[in-house]
């Protein structure tokens, strides 16, 4: 009787670790640890990497990959909106700190390869963001571009190095 109730005993001990261990873990997947890991690109079940775009009725909206250019390191994205009456795009970007006197700028560039600089980005802590809306319909410029810049000329409208580059798809 003495080993049937140890038994018994270490049985209910594993089912109970084991019940814990379960109701922790499912806790654990719902929910978010912060605002930062919700704004962190994601990666969709093809392992695409993918960002959530406003999805408005009769507006324009799409997305593009940025991909590092060369022996460049990173990843972002750029999403775009055009809802009849104004342009906008948002830049997201994981790119180390740049160097002393250097700064990151994005850019979106037409089809004939002119350039309008959309902004610098800024650091936002595990990545760097810049914003930019237009009155004007910009949805022909489909290529995004990311930068790296002499801070001592500023946002003088000459691109210079090319770090990340990606296309809207449409």
């Amino acid at each position: 009787m003495k080993k049937n109730t140890q038994i018994i005993i270490i049985v209910g001990v594993v089912a109970f670790i084991t019940l814990g261990a379960y109701f922790l873990l499912m806790f654990a997947r719902e929910s978010p640890s912060s605002k930062e890991e919700e704004n962190k690109i994601q990666r969709n079940d093809e392992g695409e990497k993918k960002s959530e775009v406003d999805k408005e009725e009769g507006a324009i909206t799409d997305q593009a990959v940025l991909e590092a250019i060369g022996s460049f390191v990173g990843e972002g994205i750029a999403t775009r909106k055009y809802d009849g009456e104004k342009f906008s795009t948002a830049v997201r970007a994981q790119l180390s700190d740049p160097p002393k006197e250097k700064f990151y700028e994005s850019w979106l560039v037409s089809n004939g390869g002119s350039f309008i600089s959309t902004g610098k980005l800024e650091n936002a802590g595990n990545a760097y963001e810049s914003r930019f809306s237009s009155d004007k319909n910009l949805i022909s410029y489909k290529k995004v571009v990311i930068t790296e810049e002499t801070e001592a000329n500023g946002l003088d409208g000459k691109p210079e190095t090319h770090i990340l580059e990606g296309s809207f798809k449409d």
